[in-house]
Order: structure tokens, then C-alpha cells, then sequence
């Protein structure tokens, strides 16, 4: 007995390719890269933007001593995660599990930062910029996740 039910593919869905996931990974990235242009936070009444905080964090590898800063260090590094997954989706390229655990990963240190922020103050010491990078995050790493578990037709196209 044959199965007669249609199968329904991505392409078949949106033509031209443009998949409502691939939209989101879209919108997801776009939203990525406006917040390393809007303050994230102010430091001495002066505000700090997204890539600034960014290089900040990174900068911050060679205080191995101090575990807070391991911590920055860490959101700084876990920009390249992002970076890898983009290219990866854009150059349909296989995702590797590892991958996908640093973003996962990723996504619970964003967030832990300003829950760990916030607890400390109450007062509005995190801005537009950190709350759009924070969300891309796990909108990101839902896409990648659902890149990896998809398979590909005979056809080549997405199911």
C-alpha cells in the first residue's frame, strides 16, 4: 500500500525559496547587527554600544583570574558562534552539533547576564541594544536547530 498523502516541501510552501524559517533567520540576523549599533549600557553617564561592549568583552580573555571576566569573555566569544551559524545557513552547510551547543549555551549567558544585571540593579543599566541581542539569540538558535534536523529530497529540496 502506497502512501497517496502529498507531501508539502519548503520550496513548495514559499516559491522562490524564501521559506517563513528562513525569514526569521533573516529578521533574527538583521535584529543581531542593529543592536551592535544602539547602547547597550552606560558606563560613567557615557553610553556603550553593542560593538563596543563586544570588544570590551573580548578584551577581557586575558583576566583569567577573575571568573567574572571569563564570563565576558565568554558572550564576547560567542559572537563568532553567531557569525559561524550565518555562514553556515547562508552557504547550506550541514550544521555541526557542536555548533549548536555553543549557541544554545550562548543563549542561557546572554540571558543569565541580564538577569544577573538586573538583580544586582534595579535601575535601567541595560538598554535597547542588549535586549535585541539577547533576544536574536535564541530566535538564532532555534533556526540553526531546525536547519539540523532537516532532511533534503532526492530533489534537493528541504523538507
Amino acid at each position: 500500500m502506497t502512501n497517496t498523502r502529498p507531501t508539502t516541501t519548503a520550496a513548495s510552501i514559499s516559491p522562490g525559496g524564501l521559506t517563513p524559517l528562513r525569514l526569521t533567520f533573516f529578521a533574527a540576523v538583521l535584529a543581531y547587527v542593529v543592536s551592535f549599533f544602539l547602547p547597550v549600557t552606560a558606563i560613567m553617564d557615557s553610553h556603550i554600544v553593542g560593538w563596543q561592549a563586544a570588544v570590551f568583552s573580548v578584551a577581557q580573555i586575558g583576566d583569567a583570574q577573575n571568573p567574572i571576566s571569563l564570563f565576558y569573555a565568554f558572550l564576547g566569544l560567542s559572537n563568532l558562534a553567531v557569525v559561524v551559524a550565518v555562514i553556515a545557513i547562508a552557504r547550506r552547510r550541514p550544521v555541526h552539533q557542536v555548533l549548536l551547543g555553543i549557541l544554545i549555551a550562548s543563549t542561557i549567558g546572554a540571558w543569565a547576564f541580564g538577569i544577573m544585571t538586573k538583580m544586582q540593579s534595579p535601575a535601567d543599566d541595560l538598554y535597547i541594544g542588549y535586549y535585541l541581542w539577547a533576544a536574536s539569540y535564541p530566535v538564532i538558535t532555534f533556526v540553526v536547530w531546525s536547519k539540523s534536523r532537516v532532511v533534503e529530497n532526492p530533489s534537493g529540496q528541504e523538507r
